[in-house]
């Protein structure tokens, strides 16, 4: 195998030993299962978040695919945001189409919506580091508030105005 690999990449790896040629291998192997491992856009599912307010259940049971169901007229959750191209969040809003499901990103960096979101109700994503679409993102809710504005919990929950911050 390693006279393959050195007739294939020809000069690059000139003068490497077999030895070194087979460390030089393994290490690339396992960066990669690392990356693969930690990448946040190889992750299972999208929207698993931590309930901080009213009522909802997260099914991650179906690959690529979160179903939120909120059986509050009202609800918060707070964590990633991200939707990778290929995964779909669907928020059932069992109280219906006047229901509001606010999620705050926590993380450091923007949210990136690359894949799909669904909703029966209103939805309103917060994130102070901002919130990306993609080319390829489809958004289909009853309203959208999209912010990089910050909102306290009790007003998000008892409030028909909704003063931000920041």
């Amino acid at each position: 195998m390693t006279n393959i690999i050195r007739k294939d990449l020809g000069n690059t790896i000139s003068g490497i030993g077999n030895k070194d040629l087979k460390r030089l291998l393994s290490t690339t192997a396992i960066v990669a299962g690392v990356m693969a491992v930690t990448s946040p856009a190889l992750a299972d599912h999208s929207w698993v978040l931590n309930q901080v307010d009213g009522n909802f259940t997260t099914d991650t049971s179906v690959d690529d695919i979160t179903a939120i169901t909120q059986t509050s007229n009202r609800a918060i959750g707070e964590g990633n945001l991200d939707i990778a191209a290929h995964h779909t969040v669907n928020i059932n809003q069992t109280q219906g189409s006047n229901s509001l499901f606010i999620a705050r990103d926590i993380e450091s960096d923007p949210t990136n919506i690359l894949g799909n979101l669904n909703a029966n109700g209103r939805v309103m994503i917060i994130d102070v580091n901002g919130i990306f679409y993609g080319e390829n993102s489809v958004v289909e809710v009853g309203g959208l508030i999209a912010t990089t504005s910050d909102i306290d919990n009790t007003a998000l929950m008892n409030d028909d105005v909704f003063e931000f911050s920041g």
